[in-house]
């Protein structure tokens, strides 16, 4: 039976089911938009997922998977890569082999995905009513059908910044948007770059710089146009939108805002 699972991370990951390869043994149903599940025997198969996880990032993922291994007699076979969004969807477009479990880095990637994808078995999904936030198993629902399981959350939108050089030069954790603004001009004006920015990644280049869009949406026009902007409501050139572009713009692209240079962001 054809059937991917697709885990996406946003500030939260999910699983979610995608159609990959004839790796799963049995059969489902689909009842009330949801697969019905039981006890199957999956030894000696070989599970494969795909995700943005490399390194030791990777090794620990496998890891994690090796007391089911044991207790399945199945194996889990992991490939990582920055580009594995991209790849995913290059294997859907020309039918190329897809993973059984795809760990999706943002959970926008499920609405995509939806089409080939399988919904999640209906055991699965009273576990995740029980035990997790409504709005949590909301994120990998389409149309009322749950795609999705968040597996994990990320903290994003921090600002790092060094004690020591506030301390040296006097300089306080601005706590208002004016503040940080006012921060960035002073440092600015004493010789020191005040932003360090890289929004480099691979095929998915930009992504950082969505976060901090989504945040400066919220700020300036609430979480209604937010909304509207997320379900292509408002297109992304809306002036809304574009409200929200200078306003980032003003903080990183003027001469001396940025360490290396404007240049430098995209590349970093």
């Amino acid at each position: 039976m054809p059937g991917t699972l697709l885990v996406a991370s946003v500030a939260a990951g999910l699983i979610f089911a995608a159609c990959g390869g004839d790796n799963r043994a049995g059969t489902s149903s689909t009842t009330a938009g949801a697969a019905t599940s039981g006890p199957v025997d999956i030894s000696g198969r070989t599970v494969t997922m795909l995700g943005t996880e490399t390194a030791a990032e990777a090794d620990a993922l496998s890891g994690a998977f090796r007391h089911w291994e044991m207790d399945t007699g199945a194996s889990l076979s992991y490939r990582g890569s920055l580009d594995a969004e991209s790849q995913l969807r290059s294997a859907l477009a020309t039918g190329g082999p897809l993973p059984d479990i795809f760990l999706a880095p943002y959970p926008g990637l499920v609405k995509d995905f939806a089409p080939k994808a399988r919904p999640m078995p209906n055991d699965l999904i009273a576990r995740m009513n029980d035990d997790m936030d409504p709005d949590l198993v909301k994120l990998g629902s389409v149309d009322g059908v749950i795609f999705g399981m968040p597996l994990k959350l990320n903290l994003t939108g921090l600002v790092w910044y060094s004690p020591k050089v506030f301390d040296a030069h006097d300089y306080h954790v601005p706590q208002t948007w004016d503040a940080l603004v006012a921060l960035t001009a002073r440092m600015k004006a004493d010789g020191i770059p005040p932003w360090c920015t890289g929004i480099e990644f691979g095929d998915a280049t930009g992504w950082p710089m969505t976060n901090w869009m989504e945040n400066i949406m919220l700020r300036l026009h609430g979480p209604e146009i937010y909304d509207k902007w997320v379900s292509h409501a408002i297109p992304f050139n809306d002036p809304q939108v574009r409200d929200v572009a200078a306003v980032l713009g003003d903080m990183w692209f003027p001469d001396g805002n940025v360490l290396n240079g404007r240049p430098s962001i995209a590349s970093t």
